[in-house]
C-alpha cells in the first residue's frame, strides 16, 4: 500500500501508517460474516480491472459495527504491478436512517390497520347493541298489561346492561 488517507482513522480506527505498513490490519476489522464476501470483491477487482462498488461491515474497538461503502478499480500500467485506486466511506448513519424509515412505515401501516379494525368493530358491535337497547326501550314503554312487574324489571335490566356495554365500547374506542 503506497498511500492511505487520514480518514482511515475514522473508518478503521487505525493510523494511516499502520494501514500502509500492514494492509491485513484493515482486513482484520472486516466483520466475520462479511470477510469472505470482502475477499471475493477484492479478488474480482484484481482479476477483471473493472470498477467495483462494494459494501461491507467492520467491527471497530471504539465504535462497534459500522457499515462501509466504496468504489475501487485496479489499473495495470504496462507489465508493471497492479495499482488499486479507490475510496471508502461510512454509510452507517444512512443505513440506520433507512431502517428507521422502514420501521416508521411499518408502524404507520399497523396503526392504520388497527384504526380500520376498530372502526369496523365499532360499527359491527354498535349496530346490534343499539337494536337490543331500542327494543328494550320499546318494551318498557308498552302500556299493555301483558307484562308483569317482574317482566318490566327484567326489560329494564336488559336496557341498562346494553347501555353499560355501549359505554364500555365507547371507552375502549376512546382509549385506543
Amino acid at each position: 500500500v503506497t498511500f492511505v488517507s487520514e480518514a482511515v482513522r475514522d473508518l478503521f480506527d487505525l493510523e494511516p501508517e499502520e494501514a500502509e505498513r500492514d494492509i491485513t490490519r484493515i482486513f482484520a476489522r472486516v466483520h466475520p460474516d462479511d470477510a469472505e464476501h470482502f475477499r471475493a470483491i477484492v479478488a474480482h477487482a484484481m482479476r477483471t480491472h473493472e470498477e467495483t462498488a462494494f459494501e461491507y461491515r467492520v467491527v471497530l474497538p471504539g465504535k462497534g459495527v459500522r457499515h462501509i461503502a466504496g468504489r475501487a478499480c485496479t489499473v495495470q500500467q504496462g507489465s508493471g504491478p497492479h495499482t488499486r485506486y479507490g475510496y471508502q466511506y461510512d454509510v452507517t448513519e444512512h443505513k440506520l436512517y433507512h431502517e428507521a424509515q422502514v420501521q416508521a412505515r411499518a408502524a404507520e401501516k399497523a396503526s392504520e390497520a388497527k384504526s380500520e379494525f376498530l372502526s369496523r368493530m365499532s360499527h359491527e358491535l354498535r349496530t346490534p347493541l343499539n337494536a337490543v337497547i331500542g327494543f328494550a326501550q320499546l318494551l318498557e314503554m308498552d302500556p299493555s298489561t301483558v307484562f308483569t312487574v317482574e317482566h318490566r324489571r327484567r326489560v329494564t335490566l336488559i336496557e341498562q346492561a346494553g347501555q353499560h356495554l355501549l359505554s364500555i365500547l365507547g371507552d375502549v374506542l376512546d382509549l385506543s
